[in-house]
């Protein structure tokens, strides 16, 4: 009985060294992995810190007025090329559609103070699309592919 309560107990021991063997070597791995992350991050910290010492040499106001002076022929802008205000379109009443006013306009005053108020016609539908900004499906989709950094 002894004998096979030892046999037992040096396989028990036996598992044991091997699992604390393999537990410390895969500990070890672990380690090493561990230490050349930390390499990596910190090789990574010092590219970062020379690329921003680049952005800011690059982006220094007064390099940047050199060489814009020195590659692009730029002046001023002259007054005569900034267009007049009578130019920009201004939003279309329904008198200039040729349509007449809204009925709570052409209440008289005395019908406003009575508290009879008119109710306007119900505007007829290409009214409603004219005063719609018109934007074609087509060229939306045609522009579309041209954002984005092509």
């Amino acid at each position: 009985m002894i004998r096979l309560r030892n046999l037992i107990w040096l396989v028990l021991v036996a598992m044991l060294g091997f699992g604390t063997y393999t537990v410390k070597y895969r500990v070890q791995s672990l380690d090493e992995e561990l230490a050349r992350t930390d390499r990596q991050i910190r090789d990574d910290e010092d590219a970062l810190h020379v690329l921003r010492a680049e952005w800011s040499y690059l982006n220094q106001p007064a390099r940047l007025d050199e060489l814009t002076q020195r590659h692009l022929q730029l002046v001023p802008i002259a007054t005569r090329q900034l267009g007049q205000l009578a130019a920009i379109p201004m939003k279309l009443s329904p008198e200039h559609l040729g349509l007449p006013a809204p009925a709570v306009f052409q209440a008289a005053p005395a019908d406003m103070a009575a508290g009879t108020v008119v109710r306007p016609e119900p505007r007829p539908q290409f009214l409603a699309r004219a005063m719609q900004p018109a934007v074609h499906v087509a060229s939306v989709r045609a522009n579309s592919g041209r954002m984005g950094g092509e």
